[in-house]
């Protein structure tokens, strides 16, 4: 009877081999898809660590305006005890540094296989990179923005090439890979994988960092300031300040065009048609010139690349009369003190005797050399070949040949009048980017700069000054102007 229940509570060999062919079945089946769930939930895991790493990068590049590497660069330059241009660490330090990972979490994944930093060779600025106040450059040729891909495999180990620069064939291969073809993989150059179901094991992160560079224009304007004058009866010899320019030894001006109008001028007791002055511009003890003789209309002074009238060009010396043309040469004057403009009715009024010429009742003149005294015609006719002598008491006459000549006193003769004046100006302006040293900005020669998110940038009355008279924090493509003033200026 014992024997009997034995039999029945022990399993027969044959029993035992059929579960275990059942099992082995049912395995085979079930566990191809228990490991592809596993790889698939591996992959999409890496995918969201890659997102994260990549994130990492784009937030310290952002912060400390640097393109990391794989290698370590010393930073450059001092401002003080600082350096204006930081060290760059290796991609991985960067990201451990920004997401707060290990930095075995970011040079591996979590299947333990090597991840990959590669950028591409043609993209510029090169990696790696520190923002300084040279900017980014423009892009030439097939240049582009820096382009950067982080891969990895959750499956077979990639064996290579090295993190590092990758030339532009074979990163524009893997920036295009489908996400599963072998040979796209081995036409870039990656190593380790060799078949289809390898490949889709591979995931890969593309950053483009084009849209973190942003255009900054920055233009150097000249400035002009008007002025005007008016004379109310004013004697000869009158002088009267038009327009006052700053200037200073730190901040000096570039003056390149004096423009003036001389209109609505008449002269009194006795009459004469035109009314000659003389325009000054100086700058302390400096003088620029004098217009000596400019009658009523338009005229003066001009830079050295030509005349304010009809063309022409400039003779030697400051002040010079321009040949073949009305107006004066100023030859790019710098104004290191404060720029004044001046107009003065000059000595004479009225034009100098002339030898041989025929005169009519009421024509007034005035002797050479200029003796305080002007003459008007009481009797009309022609002068002698040399001038009479002239008397110097007031209501005395002199014969001349066939005219007869009256003396005026010139504290008689007075006039009226207005002028207008514009005086152009500009100055050598500067910036910098993130305190690094400062650049010049010429005048009309627009400066064209791209810098990194977040950088910062300060602008300067002059491209010798020490404190910026503006700063910015660049976030978007921008464009600045400036302006010599009064007062200087920075503008958006």
């Amino acid at each position: 009877m014992f024997n009997g229940l034995r039999r029945r509570a022990a399993f027969t060999l044959i029993e035992i081999i059929g579960v275990l062919a059942v099992l082995s079945i049912l395995a085979a089946m079930i566990l191809p898809n228990v490991i592809q769930e596993i790889n698939r939930a591996s992959g999409d895991a890496e995918e969201n660590n890659l997102k994260t790493i990549a994130a990492g990068l784009e937030n310290y590049i952002t912060q400390y305006r640097v393109i990391p590497g794989t290698m370590v660069v010393a930073a450059s330059g001092t401002i003080g005890t600082y350096p204006y241009l930081p060290a760059v660490p290796d991609w991985s330090t960067a990201i451990a540094s920004a997401t707060g990972l290990a930095l075995a979490k970011v040079t591996t994944n979590e299947r333990g296989n090597t991840r990959y930093y590669y950028w591409d060779a043609n993209g510029f600025p090169t990696i790696p990179f520190s923002q300084g106040s040279d900017g980014a450059g423009a892009l030439t040729g097939t240049q582009t923005r820096p382009r950067i891909i982080i891969v990895s495999s959750v499956g077979a180990n990639i064996t290579g090439p090295a993190s590092g620069s990758m030339v532009n064939t074979n990163f524009q291969a893997l920036w295009d890979w489908d996400g599963y073809t072998v040979t796209s993989l081995t036409t870039a150059g990656i190593t380790g994988i060799s078949t289809s179901e390898q490949a889709k094991d591979v995931r890969m992160q593309r950053i483009n960092l084009d849209h973190m560079f942003n255009t900054i224009s920055l233009s150097n304007r000249k400035s002009t300031s008007p002025g005007r004058t008016s004379f109310v009866a004013a004697a000869s010899g009158t002088v009267q300040p038009v327009i006052t320019v700053s200037g200073s030894a730190t901040a000096p001006l570039t003056v390149s065009t004096l423009r003036y109008n001389v209109y609505a001028f008449q002269t009194n007791s006795p009459d004469t048609s035109g009314t000659p002055i003389s325009v000054a511009i100086s700058s302390g003890a400096a003088s620029f010139g004098t217009v000596a003789t400019a009658n009523a209309g338009s005229g003066g002074f001009v830079d050295s690349g030509g005349c304010l009238k009809n063309g022409g060009s400039c003779a030697t010396g400051v002040g010079a009369t321009c040949t073949g043309a009305t107006g004066w040469c100023m030859s790019g004057l710098t104004a290191s003190a404060p720029l004044n403009v001046t107009m003065t009715l000059t000595h004479p009024l009225y034009a100098i005797w002339v030898a041989n010429t025929v005169y009519f009742t009421g024509q007034v003149v005035s002797s050479s050399p200029y003796n305080g005294f002007y003459y008007i015609a009481s009797v009309g006719g022609t002068s002698a070949a040399t001038a009479p002598a002239w008397p110097v008491a007031a209501g005395s006459t002199v014969v001349d040949n066939t005219v007869t000549w009256m003396t005026v006193s010139a504290t008689s003769a007075s006039a009226s009048g207005t002028v207008d004046v514009e005086v152009d100006y500009s100055a050598t302006t500067g910036y910098s980017l993130d305190d690094d040293g400062l650049k010049a900005i010429n005048v009309d020669v627009p400066a064209t700069i791209y810098a990194l998110e977040k950088t910062k940038l300060n602008l300067y009355e002059r491209d010798t000054s020490t404190t910026p008279i503006s700063v910015y924090f660049v976030n978007a493509s921008d464009s600045f102007w400036f302006s010599p003033g009064p007062p200087a200026m920075w503008g958006r």
